[in-house]
């Protein structure tokens, strides 16, 4: 038996998609598929399977270069209604070290990345999601019309160690003390999750989403603050807050990191969990908490509930 090891292909890879590039820490996945539904007859035990939606789907952590904000991070002040593929095709191109280039035609960002902010780790640790689909008003039947396959030199120079900060970040959740400058155990962790609704045509299956809904939350151990701030914080009994069906506002205040290079603003941000623990093993009475935004309207506009940027805006 003979086998040609150069057909085992392996090794790192780099994701262009519009405007940005991203290099990741931990490697990439590509997942191409559809989904399937099933013919049956009560005759025979099992079913005729017949080919449903098509759909790719592109996945990494970043390096946490902290550039090209707008590219990956699209849907903070979105509209409800928003389409995530919008009115033009975008492609999302994988290079692989190796030389091969994988192109797919309509690609577009389903999931923005995590948000980490803490001095020994970089900046984005959840990873992105593109989720990619047939050309638009193109027979998924057609040549290219999902991706295409080609081979080139790997050229790109984009990286720059300077462009991943770890460093020590600045917290305020609002402008009282103790609240107006607090420590951390490891750092704050935010994310902001899109929920989507699927669009489809009977011929083709889901051809686009659009933006349903966006929950902002942060969660992290705070330091050196007293129980009855954090009760006060969370507002369990005695107050107006405690009444159900009570607005979140009146608890809500920003929560805003700040290093070098980095200003990120969770607007409206509102204790919804504090877990409290006993044990020997190092673990603080505090557990991690969880803040959560609530939406802000100004004169009929919705109010960003997450800022994600290099300074403060203006």
């Amino acid at each position: 038996m003979s086998f040609d090891r150069t057909t085992i292909k392996s090794g790192p890879a780099i994701l262009t998609w519009n405007g940005g590039t991203m290099y990741f820490a931990k490697g990439l996945t590509a997942e191409e598929g559809f989904e399937t539904f099933d013919v049956t007859t009560d005759v025979f035990a099992g079913a005729d399977k017949r080919r449903g939606s098509l759909l790719g789907t592109i996945k990494g952590t970043p390096s946490g270069q902290w550039k090209n904000l707008g590219v990956w991070f699209p849907w903070l002040g979105a509209a409800r209604g928003t389409r995530m593929h919008g009115a033009s095709d975008k492609t999302a191109v994988i290079k692989w070290l190796d030389g091969d280039i994988w192109t797919y035609h309509n690609a577009a960002l389903q999931d923005m990345p995590d948000l980490i902010l803490s001095s020994t780790k970089t900046i984005m640790e959840g990873g992105i999601t593109l989720e990619c689909r047939t050309k638009n008003n193109t027979d998924p039947t057609a040549a290219a019309s999902f991706v295409t396959r080609t081979t080139g030199s790997f050229t790109d120079t984009s990286f720059d160690w300077d462009e991943v900060p770890t460093q020590v970040y600045a917290y305020a959740w609002g402008g009282s003390s103790p609240w107006d400058s607090f420590a951390t155990r490891e750092g704050v962790k935010i994310k902001a999750k899109a929920k989507w609704s699927e669009i489809p045509t009977d011929e083709l299956g889901v051809i686009e989403k659009e933006l349903d809904m966006l929950e902002v939350t942060a969660s992290f151990v705070p330091m050196g603050i007293t129980q009855a701030n954090l009760d006060a914080k969370l507002a369990m009994q005695n107050s107006a807050s405690a009444a159900r069906g009570a607005r979140m506002s009146a608890l809500a205040e920003d929560l805003i990191i700040t290093g070098t290079g980095v200003y990120i603003a969770m607007r409206s941000a509102f204790m919804r969990k504090l877990p409290m623990q006993s044990g020997t093993d190092g673990k603080g009475r505090i557990g991690e908490i969880e803040a959560v935004s609530t939406l802000g309207v100004t004169t009929g506009a919705a109010v960003a509930m997450l800022f994600v940027g290099t300074e403060e805006p203006a």
